[in-house]
């Protein structure tokens, strides 16, 4: 039972003995799934007994663990406001129907990596010049189709792990051990620009929660426009949006 606790652990999901012997969990919103919970359930006594060998073999200290915790949080409060609205922001809302659940998964899997266990590359990924757009952004209609709007967590797959950060791209390992680049965007909007374009949404933490006929009806509607009103790709999908809310308001 040690690798599925240690892949757990490795989510932010923490395992344990409470008062009665029983086995409780702490895990970030939305991170331990149903599948996982039937896991534990049907590997509960070898998980009591592995947990209690840890106790029994474990020097770790109260003190350690609060300060660790102290660390943290001084970590996460030298991150930008905007990128904590980001990140909270994305995790609080409800998964958007033209987002696949596994897909959803990752993305808040991933979040809740960087807040719970490695604030550092977060860090990394803001002080190397990477911004919000880079990071969050997706196309405000179909956001899981249009892979020209993918930013860094709509790129990323199940067991997907960041291996190296520079200023021109991140380097991503897939489970499968294929080593994939992503690079910055060639159009740019600065961090304030993006907070300010948050009702014009393509962002993962603001599109709308569209059904996804709703989707392909605003992307019909938008390639006509285009197209008769020789509007630019931009413009048009956002007259089509406008009017397809309006129609389901």
């Amino acid at each position: 039972m040690v690798n599925p606790i240690q892949q757990y652990s490795q989510l932010g999901i923490m395992l344990f003995l409470n008062s009665k012997g029983n086995i409780g969990f702490k895990a970030p919103y939305g991170v331990l799934l149903d599948n996982m919970k039937q896991e534990i359930k049907n590997n509960k006594q070898q998980i009591i007994e592995y947990l209690k060998a840890q106790q029994s073999t474990s020097t770790i200290r109260s003190e350690d663990i609060l300060n660790e915790g102290i660390y943290k949080k001084q970590i996460y409060e030298q991150l930008p406001e905007l990128w904590k609205f980001a990140l909270h922001q994305t995790i609080a809302r409800n998964k958007p129907s033209t987002v696949s659940s596994d897909k959803w998964h990752t993305i808040i899997t991933q979040i809740n990596l960087w807040l719970n266990n490695n604030l550092m590359q977060l860090k990394e990924i803001i002080a190397k010049g990477w911004t919000l757009q880079e990071i969050f952004s997706c196309h405000k209609i179909s956001p899981q189709r249009r892979y020209d709007n993918f930013g860094l967590l709509m790129l990323l797959n199940n067991n997907d792990t960041i291996e190296q950060i520079t200023v021109n791209n991140i380097t991503i390992k897939t489970a499968s051990g294929v080593i994939q680049n992503f690079y910055k965007m060639s159009k740019i909007y600065s961090d304030k620009d993006n907070y300010f374009k948050m009702l014009n949404p393509n962002s993962i933490y603001a599109i709308e929660l569209f059904k996804e006929e709703d989707c392909i009806a605003t992307e019909e509607r938008a390639a006509i426009m285009e197209y008769d009103g020789m509007l630019t790709k931009e413009k048009a999908e956002m007259q089509a949006l406008q009017q397809i809310k309006a129609s389901i308001s």
